[in-house]
Order: structure tokens, then C-alpha cells, then sequence
């Protein structure tokens, strides 16, 4: 079937463009334009009879009639395409019939009374001129010759607009209807697809920029981030969105620490206040707050098991597992992390290095000035370099502790996202990055690839990542040791061993490194990729919602 592209419905006439493909397809072959043109009269009052020379012969066709049919007949395998209007109020009751038949003799032509005339204009040599169309028209009475000129301009606009705006998956009057497809049914509505508060529309946008097109953006508009995976938890995201605009927002540091480790990152901005203590101390001053727990009312404890420090202080004494029991005690273990290798020789562990020695490392000497601490717990790192001079950034987020107010408390920058996010860090700026724990075995060795590639990212040419106490298996070591050399740093220390907090039967490794961004042609690195069709790699899935953290 041929359907009509243009369908005009004037007072007295009922005119149809059928504009097929095939108008394009010929004219992009051939040079010629098929275009079919059916003009038919609206029902009325009966017209007189015509006069007659001889009563009883039959009327000779008229002279358009006369060429057309000498030009069909001349034309032994054209086609011929016929309408058949049942109803000229819409264009769906055309029903259009096609044949491609050598055409049968012309049948006797119908009185003038309700006769529907049927005009084919074709080019076969070259496009026909609109004042050639014009002299090959014969109207009926009553219609003006010009009338006529405009249907035929109407008609040859109609036709260069389908060529030009046409597609190219339409098919010719000449070819046979392609196989019906089914009409493809709604998709239904997901449950996570519920409909989420207006607050979270009015977050996201976009905004219309004030001043129009900003050229910095490229853009007219403001959209603000928000990670897609937050519409796959549409009861938290639903839960974080709603509170009282110009208020209070809700107490909901756990549930919202929840959409973020499960990929929501970041969270959208609210316009709201959040909880905080009613009245907290102030913050010690420098350098007096390093090295001191602040008071407890300076924390907002309703998120935590613990409600006090003394509380988070003794759970490093017992068996319940917590990440960083023992990062609270900044008179215990924590006052002599990371300076052991220098304080005392006779008990050095070739796994731990020394921040000393690691700046020491550095080429040339003092060009460690500033640096990022993945997973910065309590922030006894970030302090300890702060006491040398270089001003190193904590990724913390809360697991089971005020993680990011004790950083905070201590006079370093605490900066809560996930090991899933992109650092929000430039290229090629940071002098050192240190990661404790977190880049280890728990991450799927694409999701770790990933990870030490952002690192690469972030580090100057010359920059020292330091790959603290990395732990896997003792039988996944090798692939993941693929995976770190397959990044290209350079290998300042290396050094693997026995992890055996937990027990020698979980056999379980350490490795501690210190790798160097090559200073030289960083970007053009390119050490031996782990193929496709390793087998950490093929089959790799995500970690569990709960560990995707840049955790402690």
C-alpha cells in the first residue's frame, strides 16, 4: 500500500500527494520523478450534459485523457497506481491499490455527474516545467486554469520537501508493502520507576542560565550531578528528598551513607539544614588539635553504635569486627603509625615503610608538597605530614564511626566519597598519593584496574604512589600483581609477605609498594595490558553495595 505523504482537503476538492519513496529513490538513479496526482471533485448538484454532435455516439475522451492513455499504452511495464477514495475526510480511508501489470485497454469513461479524474504527470526524459504542466491541463468547469497552476506548484513543493526530508526507509509505489511489524506495547512501569518528590526535580533541572548561552559551558542551562544509580533505590532517594524546603532536614546520615555506597555519587544537593550537635565545643587550635580527641559533644552520634570516644576507643579490644577499631586511639597504635622504620631498627618490618623514607624517595628532595590519603581513617597520615610540611586531603566515609568529624576535629580536610567516584581531582596535580587497605584483594581486579589508573590520573610526572599494605589471597597474588604492573608506574620498593593477623591457615599475602609516575612521556606509557580473556577480568562483578567505600 502507498501511503499518501500530503493530504490537502480544500472546499471543493479532495487532494492527495502521493509522495513514495520512489520519488527519491528515481531521482537519486535516474534523474526521473514519478509523482501521482489525484484530483477529485466533491459530490454535488448533477452538471448539464455536454452537446453532442451525434445523439447517439458515445463522448470521445477528452484531449488529457487521450495522452494519458497513449502514454500508458506506449509504456508496456510501467505502473499504474490507482485511488480509490471511500471517504476524503481523512487520509486514512484511502485505500490505494497497485499493480504492476502491462495495463489493461481504458475502460469507458463515466458521465461528468460525481466524476473522478485521475491525472498522472510523469518526467520520463527530464522534469516537467510548470508551464508545460500547465498547457497539458485541462480543467473541468468551473475550475480556473490558475487554480490549477497552484495545485501543480503545491504539488512540486510537496515533492522537493518529501525528497529532501524523506528517510531512507520507505519503500516504492512499485514494490510490494513490506511485512507488518506488531505494534510494540508500552513498557511497563518498573517498581524502581515510582514517582519521586518534586524537590529532586527541582534539583536536577536543568536551570536556565540567567544570561543565556555561558561559551566557558557551551551550554544555556545548568544541570546538576547527580549519580543514575540513584533512581535504582527510589525508596532512599524518595526518603533523602523529602524534607521541609527553607528547614530542617531529616536525621538521615546512615540511609543517605547508603545511597552513596550503592552508586549514588553524588548525592543531590538539598535545600535544607542537616543535623549537627546542639552545642559543641570549639575546635582546639594548631598545632594542639593533631594529636587530641575532641569532646564528644562536638560529634552528632545518632548514626553510630558508639555515642561516645571513650566507646570507640575500647572496641579495639574486642571481637566484633569494625573497620578501623583502633584508628580512635591517637595514644596507642596510632601515635606510632608510619614511624616505626625510623624510631626502631632492631624491629623494622620490611612491610611498613616510614613517611621519612618515602620522602626521602622523592626527586629531587622536597618536591613532596601536596598529596591524597585514599582511605584516610582518622586521619593520622594526613597529621603526619602535615607535621613535615606537605598538606595531604583524607577520602573518609563514615563505616560505624565519625570518621569524617575526627579528620575534620584534627586540622585536615576530610573528603567524603566512595572508591567507586572518579576522584574529583585534575590530572597530573597531585605529588603524592597513599592508600591504606582500601586498593586491596575486596575489589575485583577490573574495579581495581580502574582505581590505580584514576591514581595515575591524579599524580604528577615524577609522583610517588605508595601502595600501603595491599592484601589478597595467597593464590589470587599474581593476577593482581598484573593488574598494578599493567598501569605503568615504575618501581621505586616492592616488597610482599605474610598476612598473619587473621591466622596462617587463611593464607593470606601482603604487598607494600612504592611506584613512581614516570617523569618522561607519562601519557604515552605502555606497559603490556592484561588481555580480555584473563580470567579475572572477563567475568569481573561488582563488589558488594556495603564495601564499595574508599573505606579505612
Amino acid at each position: 500500500m502507498c501511503r499518501p505523504l500530503v493530504h490537502f482537503h480544500l472546499p471543493f476538492l479532495s487532494f492527495h500527494l502521493h509522495l513514495s519513496r520512489v520519488i527519491k529513490n528515481t531521482v537519486n538513479t535516474s534523474g526521473e520523478t514519478a509523482i501521482l496526482v489525484v484530483i477529485r471533485r466533491k459530490p454535488g448538484p448533477p452538471r448539464p450534459a455536454t452537446p453532442r454532435l451525434v445523439a447517439d455516439d458515445p463522448p470521445p475522451p477528452p484531449p488529457w485523457k487521450i495522452r494519458e492513455i497513449n502514454r500508458v499504452e506506449n509504456t508496456p511495464h510501467s505502473c499504474i497506481s490507482k485511488a480509490i477514495h471511500r471517504d476524503h475526510t481523512h487520509a486514512r480511508a484511502a485505500h490505494h491499490i497497485t499493480s504492476c501489470a502491462p495495463p489493461s485497454p481504458p475502460p469507458a469513461p463515466a458521465t461528468r455527474d460525481h466524476r473522478q479524474d485521475v491525472l498522472s504527470v510523469g518526467a520520463r526524459a527530464a522534469p516537467m516545467s510548470v508551464t508545460r504542466m500547465a498547457t497539458n491541463l485541462d480543467p473541468a468547469p468551473g475550475i480556473p486554469l490558475r487554480r490549477v497552476l497552484l495545485y501543480a506548484v503545491l504539488l512540486l513543493v510537496s515533492n522537493l520537501a518529501t525528497f529532501l526530508f524523506s528517510s531512507s526507509s520507505s519503500y516504492s509505489s512499485c514494490e510490494p508493502p513490506p511485512t507488518p511489524t506488531p505494534t510494540p506495547t508500552a513498557i511497563p512501569a518498573t517498581p524502581w520507576q515510582p514517582e519521586l518528590p518534586p524537590e529532586f526535580h527541582a534539583f536536577a533541572g536543568p536551570h536556565a542560565l540567567p544570561y543565556g548561552r555561558n561559551p566557558n559551558w557551551g551550554t544555556a542551562e545548568l544541570r546538576p550531578p547527580a549519580g543514575h544509580p540513584c533512581l535504582a533505590f527510589p525508596d532512599l532517594l524518595a526518603a533523602f528528598m523529602s524534607y521541609p524546603v527553607n528547614g530542617s532536614c531529616p536525621d538521615d546520615e546512615l540511609p543517605s551513607q547508603r545511597l552513596l555506597l550503592r552508586g549514588c555519587e553524588p548525592l543531590p544537593r538539598r535545600r535544607c539544614r542537616p543535623a549537627a550537635p546542639p552545642d559543641p565545643a570549639p575546635p582546639l587550635p594548631l598545632p594542639d588539635a593533631l594529636w587530641s580527641t575532641p569532646p564528644d559533644r562536638s560529634v552528632h552520634w545518632s548514626a553510630y553504635t558508639c555515642k561516645s570516644f571513650r566507646c570507640l576507643v575500647d572496641r579495639a579490644r574486642s571481637n566484633r569486627f569494625d573497620d578501623c577499631k583502633d584508628c580512635f586511639d591517637l595514644s596507642g597504635r596510632e601515635r606510632h603509625r608510619w614511624l616505626n622504620a625510623t624510631e626502631n631498627k632492631k624491629k623494622k618490618n620490611r612491610i611498613e615503610f616510614s613517611i621519612d623514607e618515602v620522602l626521602a624517595s622523592a626527586s629531587p628532595r622536597g618536591s613532596i608538597r601536596i598529596g591524597l590519603d585514599i582511605g584516610g581513617g582518622s586521619g593520622t597520615f594526613a597529621v603526619r605530614m602535615r607535621e613535615r610540611g606537605v598538606t595531604v586531603v583524607a577520602t573518609t566515609v563514615n563505616l560505624n564511626g565519625p570518621f569524617a568529624a575526627v579528620v575534620a576535629a584534627r586540622g585536615v580536610v576530610p573528603l567524603y566519597v566512595s572508591v567507586a567516584a572518579r576522584l574529583p581531582l585534575f590530572d597530573n596535580t597531585m605529588d603524592v598519593v597513599h592508600s591504606m587497605h582500601v586498593l586491596s584483594g575486596w575489589m575485583p581486579p577490573a574495579a581495581q584496574q580502574f582505581a590505580l589508573f584514576d591514581v595515575y590520573r591524579v599524580l604528577r610526572p615524577g609522583g610517588l604512589f605508595w601502595l600501603d599494605h595491599f592484601f589478597c589471597g595467597e593464590a589470587e597474588m599474581p593476577a593482581y600483581v598484573e593488574v598494578v604492573e599493567s598501569v605503568g608506574f615504575g618501581k621505586l620498593r616492592w616488597v610482599t609477605g605474610r598476612k598473619l593477623d587473621r591466622g596462617a591457615e587463611r593464607k593470606e599475602m601482603y604487598l607494600s609498594a612504592l611506584l613512581e609516575k614516570p617523569l618522561k612521556n607519562s601519557a604515552y606509557h605502555s606497559p603490556t595490558p592484561l588481555p580480555a580473556q584473563h580470567p579475572l577480568l572477563k567475568h569481573s562483578a561488582l563488589p558488594p553495595p556495603w564495601s564499595v567505600t574508599l573505606g579505612h
